[in-house]
């Protein structure tokens, strides 16, 4: 089975990342603190885990064979841009100084 998968909101494809939720100094600061409520919050960061996108670390990953993985890959691919119809950019006439306006400000 293929690990790769496409986030929903960002549309990149790669193998995603898991994380802990909260936070290492909180659980030290509680352990420090009282035993009960440190080993609470370990407990629950044990548990806590999430699997988020790589590039944008949002939860909205989904599996690349799945259904909605192809529809999202179909959805988010961008044409190629052509080069055949483009129009060159429009010329602007260069602005010209105003010899009666001064430049800068003086220091007096």
């Amino acid at each position: 089975m293929d690990k790769r998968m496409i986030c929903s909101s960002c549309g990149s494809i790669g193998a995603p990342v898991v994380i802990t939720k909260g936070s290492f100094l909180i659980e030290v600061i509680l352990w420090l603190a009282v035993l009960v409520p440190g080993l609470i919050y370990t407990i629950w960061r044990t548990t806590a885990k999430e699997t988020v996108c790589a590039v944008c670390r949002k939860p909205t990953v989904v599996g690349i064979e799945t259904p909605m993985g192809q529809k999202l890959q179909r959805d988010l691919a961008r044409p190629a841009p052509t080069l055949e119809k483009s129009e060159p950019p429009p010329k602007v006439a260069p602005r010209k100084a105003d010899p009666t306006k001064r430049m800068g400000r003086a220091i007096w």
